[in-house]
Parts: C-alpha cells; structure tokens; sequence
C-alpha cells in the first residue's frame, strides 16, 4: 500500500469513529436528513368540512319547524338536577337524563303518566342525597303547578250553550235567531277554533328555548356575613370528628353488646341484694 492510499484510509476512519460518538445512530449512506413530509398521495386523506354552516341552519329551521308544530308543547322534556361526577366537577350542577322513581313518588306522580305530560324517566338513577331528592321532587311539584293540558278532543273545549227562555225568544226578531244559528267562527267542531285556542296558551315562563325550567347560570350559594368564631367551632376538630364517626360505625354492635349485658347483670343483683 502506497502512503497516499494508507493517509486516505485513516482520514476516513477518524471521520468515522468522530460520527459515530457524536450521534446516537450511525448514518448509512449520503441520504437526506429525514425529518416531517407528507405522503405522496396525502390529498387523498383531506377531509373539509364546508357544510358546517349549513348543517346549523338547517338543524335550527328544524327545531323551529317542529316548535310551531308541537305548540303550545315545549320541544324538550323536564330534566333533574344533578351534579357533575368526581370530585373535581361534583361542585357544578347540571340537568340530567330523568327522574327517578322516588322522586316522581315524592311529587304524586305514576311513571306512564309522567311521560305522557313531558316528564323524563331514568328508572336506573338513585338518589344518594335527600338535598338533591327533595330538590327535584320540588322542582316537579313546580311544573305541575304550571302545566296546562289541552284536550285533543275539539268537543271537549266548546262550552254547553245556557237554555235559553221561553219569553226571549218571543220577543227577539227572527234576523237575530239566525244570527244565532252561525257558528262562532274557526275550522274545529262546533265552531271551535283550535288553533287560535293554543295560540292564547302562554307558557314563556315555562320554557327557555328547547329546555324546560332550566338551571340558573349562577352560583346558588349563599355569602355569609363576616362574624366571630365561636368558641365551640375554635374546639371543633374535623379529623377527631371523622375518627369518632368511624369508630361509632365500626363498634356499635359490640358496644350495644356490652351495654346489654351490663344492664342484666346489674339487674340480677340489683334482685339478689334485695331478696
């Protein structure tokens, strides 16, 4: 070997070793540095989304449609109030999936019967609070208080004409008599219009938009005035009242136990000394 062949050799030898120490991977052939590109054909994996907007008109004509078409009904049904699970969120109270039955049992109401007047059901929930089981056993007691049930039947909302007497129709003329044979005016039975009926129907109150007697967006807690720390809440120590609590649970029966047996003894001797 030649010194200009041997010279050559070891200058791409410490090229090399110098590569390989400083990176993590030794580097194969003359290529590019790989870093972030696309696929050749990646415009087959757009996906656009122009008929968002739309979409949300279309869903709102929708809704509206059917509010003229349920009127004077609400399009939503009547949820509970519930609160949000874990920790982090139990503070946040929000509408729920349906009542429970106890709490249609609190307010007086069947179950086939509340669904039929707009009420949800979800026979699976539990109460595991009485705050939140009274709350909505009030909070249906509210909507019965305002709900208004309109026949299906058009004969059922026409009134029964008052007999008429003898004499006034003797003195009034026979114009007036036929006057009195047209029907009141409307498209339903007996002159009845059911449509201006509904209309008259105002339940604004009732409902805010697609949700039923919705939940205030505020917090419902109540701010206490500043005052001074009584001496017994100075006292008061919540991890011994937690450890009181538990020993309570745990020990009651035994302490029951002994309780009992104290009280036949001392009734046994309290017998035997008297005798």
């Amino acid at each position: 070997m030649e010194g200009g062949e041997l010279g050559s050799a070891f200058t791409l030898l410490s090229i090399w070793t110098r590569d390989w120490e400083g990176s993590a991977m030794a580097p194969k052939g003359n290529g590019v540095i790989p870093n972030v590109h696309f696929h050749k054909k990646w415009q087959r994996n757009v996906r656009t989304w122009f008929k968002q907007p739309l979409r949300k008109k279309r869903r709102r004509n929708t809704r509206r449609m059917k509010a003229r078409r349920v009127a004077p009904r609400p399009l939503g049904r009547l949820r509970p109030a519930v609160r949000c699970p874990t920790f982090r969120y139990h503070t946040k109270q929000r509408l729920g999936k349906g009542f429970t039955l106890e709490e249609l049992k609190g307010a007086g109401l069947n179950k086939r019967y509340a669904q039929t007047v707009g009420i949800a059901v979800d026979y699976r929930r539990t109460n595991k609070s009485v705050e939140s089981l009274q709350q909505n056993v009030q909070r249906l007691k509210e909507y019965k208080s305002r709900l208004i049930i309109i026949p299906r039947r058009c004969d059922v909302l026409t009134k029964k004409p008052e007999p008429k007497k003898e004499e006034d129709d003797k003195d009034k003329k026979p114009e007036d008599s036929k006057d009195k044979k047209k029907p009141a005016g409307g498209k339903g039975k007996k002159g009845v219009d059911v449509a201006k009926e509904r209309k008259q129907v105002v339940l604004s109150k009732l409902v805010r938009g697609t949700t039923v007697m919705g939940l205030k967006s505020h917090c419902t807690i109540k701010s206490e005035k500043a005052r001074v720390i009584s001496k017994r809440e100075k006292r008061f120590c919540a991890f011994d009242a937690l450890r009181r609590a538990r020993s309570t649970a745990r020990n009651w029966g035994q302490r029951a136990k002994k309780a009992r047996e104290a009280a036949e003894d001392a009734a046994v001797t309290g017998g035997s000394g008297k005798k």
